[in-house]
């Protein structure tokens, strides 16, 4: 099954091991450890339940590997063939516009679903899973397939969920969650009594409940180890009828205390989640039923598509807007990424290249599979967004998450729109910029160790470069007193601009927003180029005063957005 356009090829391929293995040694990518998704696919893989869900390997038309490398590593691992649509030939240049969207979380899939408490639902698989692990290490999640496959072993989390809901912050709602579900396990309607004492907020002395809900009150910046440790001491004090003094789990010191375990829980619980997934009885897709095929999708055709886009994840229109642009002014190209319409008709992928192409009036290239199962959506978008930082790092750039956070600010400044911080260029975008602006690596090279210690890098950077436009030395002599803060008068502006940071970073939640450090950043190298005191660092927009320029500037050949 293959066909082509613009000399693209797809087909479907039973990849092999051997051949996977193969494959791996044509990419030159930095590597994005994941290991945690590899052995995901790897276990589905190795149990029969990968599906084949239109998400493509991709080669560039010099023979690299563009994308798909976490299946190809995840099939090595399994030691199993897994059937997967190959792209041939895709341009490395319009590869960049790929993956430029947020991933498709468990929590996005469970409120596609419609479940309620969603995000707090997906959360706490994760605790119950650590649990069993005996991991302390909450911070690190499982994968969304594994959390969905806890809730389909233990489907009664949602009744935890439920049971807890009365205490609100999501936080704490999702460690009473997890310990609910693990107190359940030895008695549930003890558990249920308990909890809800929590939630009423006992103040009975020496009362667990009581013990448990102050120390979530008291739980500012406390990580959910401690605190689901704690939960399961009141836990156990309450199943063990002994009132207690204090609730207390020492995670450091010399003698960090173990984590605890639930009081008479089976020895064996937890077995169901450590076993390998189990196996469902369902018939494997016959790839003879998929139609993949190489399309001109008009605006006409994706507003059909969209007609059929039911229980997607909301729209975001800052990525739409981005395609948009993209598509209007010719960027757009044929990627090797699929839209995926199931056997029903439903658009399973690609609601946000459809919206743009209504917006912008364009069409565009797209490789398109039709016939897919309606469930593999739970499946597609799950690995890790490939960030415009990666897109520079395959091409041989130094610092390049700075550098792509310093073009992004530069594009923001040269559209005039520099107080939307949620605006973001495409791919395609921000290497126009480095094109147009290449002088800006030596800046970002020079600045970004000098800066980083009193200013966020994207605004030191991009600071750096704009005033560099002006006069590179003076430049250069901002940044260098930035860093250093020798030789400062009291009324020098760098040494407003250093206090102003210092204090700011001094304060937990930050009173500065990122449009007002980089507004008082501009006014400082201002008033640094032209040698000027200040007594006040300080800008107005409440007062109607509008986000500064670089003195001196030339118009930027760029018009407003």
């Amino acid at each position: 099954m293959s066909n082509a356009i613009n000399g693209i090829q797809s087909e479907i391929v039973a990849v092999t091991p051997e051949q996977a293995t193969a494959w791996l040694q044509r990419d030159a990518r930095p590597n994005r450890n994941a290991p945690h998704y590899v052995r995901a696919y790897a276990r589905e893989m190795r149990d029969g339940t990968w599906k084949l869900n239109g998400e493509t390997i991709i080669f560039s038309d010099t023979g690299k590997l563009l994308d798909g490398r976490r299946r190809l590593q995840a099939c090595v691992l399994a030691g199993v063939p897994f059937r997967t649509i190959v792209v041939q030939n895709v341009s490395e240049e319009h590869f960049t516009t790929i993956d430029t969207l947020r991933v498709r979380k468990a929590a996005d899939i469970l409120y596609i679903r419609r479940e309620p408490f969603h995000r707090v639902l997906s959360s706490v698989p994760n605790l119950v899973y650590r649990y069993y692990q005996g991991e302390v290490d909450f911070g690190k999640r499982i994968s969304s397939r594994d959390t969905l496959f806890v809730l389909d072993i233990r489907p009664e989390i949602r009744d935890s969920v439920e049971k807890t809901k009365g205490l609100g912050r999501m936080g704490w709602h999702t460690v009473a969650a997890a310990a609910h579900h693990l107190a359940s396990r030895v008695d549930s309607a003890r558990a249920d009594a308990f909890f809800e004492r929590v939630i009423n907020g006992v103040k009975d002395e020496g009362d667990p409940a009581g013990l448990l809900r102050a120390a979530f009150e008291g739980s500012t910046g406390s990580g959910q180890a401690r605190m689901l440790a704690l939960a399961i001491r009141a836990w156990n004090a309450e199943y063990s009828r002994k009132p207690i003094r204090f609730l207390r789990w020492r995670q450091e010191g010399e003698k960090p205390d173990k984590f605890p375990t639930v009081a008479d829980l089976p020895e064996h619980d937890g077995q169901d989640l450590q076993r390998t997934r189990h196996v469902r009885e369902e018939q494997e897709l016959d790839p003879s039923k998929l139609a993949v095929t190489a399309e001109f999708v008009t605006p006409q055709m994706a507003l059909l598509f969209l007609e059929h886009n039911d229980h997607n994840r909301k729209v975001v229109s800052g990525a739409v807007d981005r395609y948009a642009r993209d598509m209007r002014e010719g960027h757009w190209a044929l990627n090797g990424q699929t839209l995926k319409i199931s056997s029903t008709g439903r658009l399973l992928d690609g609601q946000h290249r459809c919206s743009a192409a209504v917006k912008a009036e364009r069409g565009f290239h797209a490789i398109v599979v039709r016939g897919l199962p309606d469930d593999v959506f739970d499946t597609l978008d799950a690995g890790s967004v490939r960030s415009f930082g990666e897109v520079l790092a395959s091409r041989g750039e130094r610092n390049t998450n700075s550098l792509a956070a310093a073009l992004q600010k530069v594009w923001l400044y040269d559209q005039r729109l520099p107080q939307l911080r949620n605006l973001r260029a495409s791919h395609t975008e921000l290497l126009g910029v480095l094109e147009q602006h290449p002088e800006i690596r030596d800046c970002v090279n020079y600045s970004i160790h000098r800066v980083r210690v009193v200013l966020p890098g994207a605004i030191g950077c991009a600071t750096h470069y704009l005033a560099s436009r002006i006069d590179r030395a003076r430049a250069d002599q901002f940044v260098d007193r930035v860093a250093d803060g020798v030789g400062l008068s009291r009324n020098d502006p760098v040494r407003h601009l250093r206090e102003l940071m210092n204090r700011d970073r001094k304060n937990n939640r930050g009173s500065l927003s990122e449009t007002e450090k980089w507004a008082l950043t501009i006014k400082a190298v201002n008033a640094f180029f032209e040698g000027n005191e200040v007594k006040l660092l300080v800008w107005r927009p409440g007062a109607g005063e509008g986000f500064p320029r670089i003195l001196g500037e030339k118009a930027t050949e760029q018009n407003a957005a």
